[in-house]
């Protein structure tokens, strides 16, 4: 038994010029061993795309229980 449908895939929202450097100003603003909870959308996206360089972060998201 079971349900073997493919899941529904939300499409990543496209990224503006401002998107980006909304993200990257609130990267700035993290510090490694920070914990911070992040949202779905075109900032969070690129919040998350500017911590590569962060180390010992928690990150929470909207989906934990």
């Amino acid at each position: 038994m079971g349900n073997h449908q493919p899941l529904i895939e939300a499409q990543a929202p496209a990224i503006t010029e401002k998107d980006r450097i909304i993200g990257q100003y609130i990267a700035e603003l993290i510090q490694d061993g920070d914990s911070i909870q992040i949202g779905f959308g075109a900032i969070p996206n690129t919040v998350m795309d500017s911590l590569t360089k962060y180390k010992d972060l928690t990150i929470y998201n909207e989906c934990y229980d």
